[in-house]
């Protein structure tokens, strides 16, 4: 559904960024109770549009044609999308018969997919803003030359070098479990299957499980970095733009602190409060072939 220059696609970048942004805040993210109706209602409507992509989509992988599924692939072969990628699908799909379970394969995608890609999306920019900064140029370099190794020992180099960052600039500062037995925390008694919402001092979730709570698995995320933040933090000359353009819109709300802790928030381009960060505009070297 994404507009591109291989693809006629009807829901622009930045149509597309601020749908997921609304899945994830509600799925992922404590908000008061209006803001979570909002939330409700339209990523409801998203589920509904976007559902209506991935069905015919996943009709054209497993062999059933239909005038939507024709057209998925004949997308998949203009943008020139690897099939490769499509083949744990086919293993799914091979294992249904009906109509109706292929649409649940198509929410089981959307449900595992889609509403984590902001706080992946977030996660890689917290990183690269950390790294940005003069006082971190050793270990920005560190960390390309630790990926550009493509071995075990140098993911895990990248590791430490983005959990580094990600102690100071945390993804997600809380989240919302259940007591699975009752404990006493802080003078306070905590019952059994109660609602408790854990806040991360420095937004440190290295002894979480996060993957148990929806989030991207750290073993899948650890095994990304490096082949994203390399060379993105490997530009020659690399440093932020001028002025405001080459940093973050956050202000820390520390109203709730008490209860949750202090959690950075970021205004997008049109003013609103956003959990993302919005915007960050880095300047670097273009080197050009056969240049001295």
């Amino acid at each position: 559904p994404l507009m591109t220059t291989a693809n006629k696609g009807s829901i622009s970048e930045t149509e597309m960024k601020d749908k997921l942004g609304e899945l994830c805040r509600f799925i992922f993210l404590q908000d008061d109770t209006v803001t979570n109706i909002r939330l409700r209602d339209g990523c409801r409507k998203i589920f509904d549009e976007l559902k209506e992509f991935i069905v015919p989509h996943l009709n054209s992988i497993s062999g059933k044609h239909t005038f939507n599924s024709m057209s998925s692939s004949i997308c998949d072969k203009v943008a020139r999308v690897n099939c490769t990628c499509h083949t744990f699908l086919q293993l799914v799909l091979g294992e249904i018969n009906d109509d109706a379970d292929i649409g649940k394969v198509a929410t089981w995608v959307f449900e595992q997919t889609l509403p984590t890609l902001p706080l992946f999306a977030k996660a890689l920019s917290l990183v690269v803003d950390y790294y940005l900064d003069n006082n971190r140029v050793r270990e920005r370099a560190a960390l390309v030359d630790a990926a550009r190794l493509m071995t075990p020992s140098g993911d895990e180099t990248v590791k430490e070098l983005v959990d580094q960052g990600l102690k100071t600039s945390p993804v997600i500062p809380r989240i919302q479990v259940r007591s699975s037995n009752g404990v006493r925390i802080g003078g306070k008694e905590v019952n059994r299957n109660d609602s408790v919402v854990v806040a991360f001092p420095g937004g440190d979730l290295s002894h979480v499980d996060v993957s148990q709570y929806g989030l991207m698995s750290p073993d899948l995320f650890a095994k990304l970095c490096p082949k994203i933040l390399g060379p993105i933090l490997a530009l020659p000359l690399l440093g932020r733009a001028p002025s405001t353009s080459g940093h973050f819109t956050a202000f820390v709300q520390s109203e709730r602190k008490k209860d949750y802790g202090a959690e950075t928030l970021y205004l997008s381009s049109e003013g609103a409060v956003t959990p993302f960060p919005e915007s960050l505009v880095i300047q670097f070297v273009q080197q050009h072939a056969g240049a001295k």
